[in-house]
């Protein structure tokens, strides 16, 4: 099983080499039409979608030991699909999650990708289905964090992993600034300390403590160079006392071996 200290090694690792955009994709996203999928033409965003997916990728090899073709991963919240299309590209197996009634389905059907919509709380899938799952930009979003996080966990395999990405930061001065300008997009907002607590109420441990991400304003910000301006931020964000500030939050989570399913 992967520990703290490995997975620090493997986000070092996978934040040094230089990812290439991929046309293909940001070529679907402008056919597309609609400002929805302009944060995947972005350079800036484009690259934090490779570099996580990256590292899903690094951190299941090592956790599991076993190639990525043969793990069952599920995108919870698979939004426009990117998460989906980076995996994918690797051979993973892995299929998304949605709700019924979200119909941004244009990236799905341009590359096949396998989603499963429903409706309710409860996830369609059986116990113990799968080693990983990713949500990138979900948790803060549901009705009942607990509650979806115990369906996560009902889900999971013993030791299975949940990665949580671009949970928004308590302390993040974006937020702060946005909620001055009026913008309430985020219902919730997470700091480090309450993450745990709620991981451990149903049924997780983090491995390893919750880092911060994203210093720097993305999303509609284009700069001139999008890959040096993230290797600054990843070290700042790392390595200095400003990655409190930063936007997100973000943290692996293994399921506990004593966590019983409530029905």
């Amino acid at each position: 099983m992967i520990t703290g200290a490995e997975l620090r090694k493997i986000k070092r690792r996978v934040a040094r080499p230089i990812y290439p955009l991929d046309e293909t994709l940001i070529t679907a996203a402008a056919g597309a039409g609609g400002d929805i999928y302009a944060t995947i033409q972005n350079p800036a965003t484009h690259l934090i979608y490779r570099y996580l997916s990256e590292l899903v990728l690094a951190v299941m090899e090592r956790q599991t030991n076993r190639p990525i073709n043969e793990l069952s991963i599920l995108d919870w919240g698979a939004g426009k699909g990117y998460v989906q299309y980076f995996l994918t590209l690797k051979e993973a197996n892995i299929i998304g999650y949605e709700t019924a009634e979200f119909s941004h389905k244009a990236i799905w059907e341009k590359f096949n990708l396998k989603v499963k919509t429903s409706t309710g709380h409860a996830l369609p899938f059986k116990d113990n289905t799968f080693d990983a799952i990713v949500g990138f930009g979900v948790l803060e979003h549901v009705p009942y964090d607990y509650e979806a996080l115990k369906e996560l966990n009902r889900i999971l395999k013993n030791d299975g992993l949940f990665f949580c990405f671009n949970l928004p930061n308590k302390y993040g001065y974006m937020h702060k600034v946005a909620w001055w300008r009026g913008g309430r997009y985020h219902d919730r907002l997470y700091s480090r300390s309450e993450v745990r607590t709620l991981l451990k109420r149903a049924g997780f441990n983090t491995v390893g403590k919750p880092w911060f991400r994203q210093l720097f304003p993305k999303g509609y910000v284009t700069y001139p160079a999008p890959r040096l301006v993230e290797e600054i931020d990843l070290a700042l964000t790392n390595y200095t006392p400003l990655g409190f500030l930063a936007t997100s939050v973000e943290f692996v989570a293994r399921k506990q071996y004593t966590y019983l399913s409530v029905h």
